[in-house]
């Protein structure tokens, strides 16, 4: 498996569960696998980020440099050496 490095980009409200971390280093390839490894180092963010089915939890929004992983590959998304990802949170209101 390949050594990927991405930068992260998170809400305040989030990158404290990863230390306040601008880049990470992982083994892997894709978003899943991000995931996974922030998960395993942090702790708790799998549940922070995915419903009990997998999916990424409605106001939730992940990017891939600009584009959502809604319209490339979801959680499969290929992650390039380098990448950027960006989490987004939803608001509603009126």
């Amino acid at each position: 498996m390949k050594k990927t490095s991405v930068t992260l980009k998170f809400p305040s409200q989030f990158s404290q569960f990863i230390d306040f971390q601008k880049s990470i280093e992982f083994q892997g390839e894709n978003i899943s696998e991000l995931i996974d490894h922030l998960d395993m180092n942090y702790g708790d963010i799998r549940e922070r980020l995915l419903e009990e089915d997998g999916q990424v939890k409605p106001y939730i929004n992940l990017f891939l440099e600009s584009r959502n992983i809604t319209s490339l590959e979801g959680l499969n998304t290929i992650v390039p050496n380098g990448g950027i990802i960006s989490l987004l949170l939803s608001r509603a209101g009126g």
